[in-house]
C-alpha cells in the first residue's frame, strides 16, 4: 500500500511539473515576436583588392558557386559582391557568371559601384568618364538578372585624409553635381532597380550631402574603435540617426569584427568575443528591422574578418551565425533585453 501511495505521489508530482512547463511554454509562445529581419547579406568577392596572388584568385566559377552556396547555408539572403572589376577586366563574362550562380541558388546581390581614383574626385574628369564607361558595360550585362537587388554608389573620399577631403568637398556644389551625374547615369541604364548610396565615415562629422535624386536609401558602416569587448549599439544608432533625423531610409552597408589587427576598426581580442559581438549585432538588426551586411564571408589579407576558414570550415562565429539566422522567431526578452 505504501509503495502504491509513493508511486501515485511521484506520478502526481510529475504531472504537476509537466503542466507547469506546458503553461510556461504557452505563456512564452504568446510573447514570441517574429523577427523583423529584412535582408541580410554577407560581403563576398573572389578578388580581394588585388592583394591575392594569381594562384589565390577564385576564378573557377565552380569554386565561386561553392562559396556562394556556403553563404546561403549560413542563412544569408544575399551577397554584397565586392570589387568585381578586379576580374571583370580579364574575364568579360565573369559578372554574368556570378549573377547566374546567384539566380540558380537563390541569393540576392547588392552591387557596389566605387568611383575610380576617388581621391581625385570630382576634379579628375577623365577618371569619372572612364568609370562611367565601365559602369555602362557592367550594368548592361547584369541588369536583367533576377538576382540583382540594388546598386550601391559609394561616396568618393580620399582615404589618406578623410577629414580634410570632407571639409574641402562635401559642401562644394561641384562634388554634388558630379556625384549626381553618376547616379543619374546608373538610373538611365537601369531604372528598374533601386539605387542606394553608402559612406565609409560618420556622416555626422561632416557636411555630408544627401537627398540625391533617384537614391532610395543610404548605407552606413559603423565599425567601432572603442569597444573591443562588447558590441557598441550606440555607435550604430549614431550613424543611422543622421539619416533618420532627415526622414531618409538607412541600412547597414557593412559591419564586421576581426581579432588579429588591433589598429583596425572592429577589433575583438579573440574569436569567442568576436562571436559574442556578432551575435549582439544581429539581434540588434532583428529588433530594428534594418537591412544589413556582415563583412565578410572569408578572411582578407588585412585581417580575419571571416566567418569561414579558407577550407570552408565554419569558425565559431560562423556556427553561431548559422544557428541564429535560421531562427524564425525570438522570445520578447531576447528581442528587447532592456524591457
Amino acid at each position: 500500500m505504501q509503495k502504491r501511495t509513493a508511486f501515485f505521489s511521484i506520478a502526481l508530482l510529475a504531472l504537476v511539473i509537466s503542466c507547469f512547463f506546458v503553461w510556461k511554454y504557452l505563456e512564452y509562445s504568446e510573447h514570441v515576436e517574429e523577427a523583423s529581419l529584412r535582408e541580410s547579406f554577407v560581403v563576398y568577392t573572389p578578388h580581394w583588392f588585388g592583394n591575392m596572388t594569381e594562384n589565390e584568385l577564385r576564378k573557377d566559377i565552380n569554386v565561386i558557386k561553392s562559396d556562394l552556396l556556403l553563404g546561403k547555408s549560413l542563412g544569408f539572403h544575399g551577397v554584397k559582391l565586392f570589387c568585381i572589376e578586379g576580374i571583370e577586366w580579364t574575364n568579360e563574362n565573369f559578372s554574368r557568371q556570378v549573377f547566374d550562380c546567384c539566380e540558380e541558388i537563390g541569393l540576392n546581390i547588392t552591387l557596389p559601384l566605387r568611383i575610380w581614383r576617388q581621391e581625385q574626385f570630382p576634379e579628375n574628369l577623365t577618371a569619372i568618364s572612364e568609370f562611367r564607361g565601365f559602369v555602362s558595360t557592367l550594368i548592361r550585362k547584369i541588369r536583367n538578372s533576377s538576382a540583382l537587388l540594388a546598386y550601391i554608389v559609394h561616396y568618393p573620399v580620399d582615404y589618406s585624409d578623410i577629414y580634410a577631403y570632407g571639409q574641402k568637398w562635401f559642401g562644394n556644389p561641384k562634388y554634388r553635381f558630379e556625384l549626381q551625374e553618376i547616379i543619374s547615369h546608373v538610373y538611365e541604364l537601369d531604372p528598374k532597380h533601386p539605387i542606394w548610396m553608402a559612406l565609409e565615415f560618420n556622416p555626422s562629422d561632416y557636411d555630408t550631402p544627401v537627398n540625391f535624386t533617384f537614391v532610395e536609401s543610404y548605407g552606413v558602416e559603423p565599425y567601432s574603435w572603442r569597444t573591443p569587448l562588447e558590441y557598441n549599439e550606440n555607435e550604430v544608432l549614431n550613424y543611422v540617426g543622421f539619416f533618420g533625423s532627415r526622414n531618409l531610409s538607412c541600412f547597414i552597408d557593412e559591419w564586421g569584427v576581426q581579432t588579429n589587427n588591433v589598429d583596425l576598426v572592429g577589433y575583438a581580442p579573440n574569436e569567442t568575443v568576436k562571436t559574442q559581438k556578432i551575435r549582439a549585432f544581429i539581434l540588434h538588426m532583428f529588433r530594428k528591422g534594418y537591412t544589413w551586411a556582415y563583412f565578410s564571408l572569408f578572411d582578407t589579407s588585412q585581417a580575419d574578418w571571416g566567418l569561414v576558414y579558407d577550407n570552408g570550415t565554419l569558425k565559431e562565429s560562423g556556427r553561431m551565425v548559422k544557428d541564429l539566422l535560421r531562427v524564425k522567431s525570438f522570445p520578447e526578452w531576447l528581442m528587447n533585453p532592456e524591457s
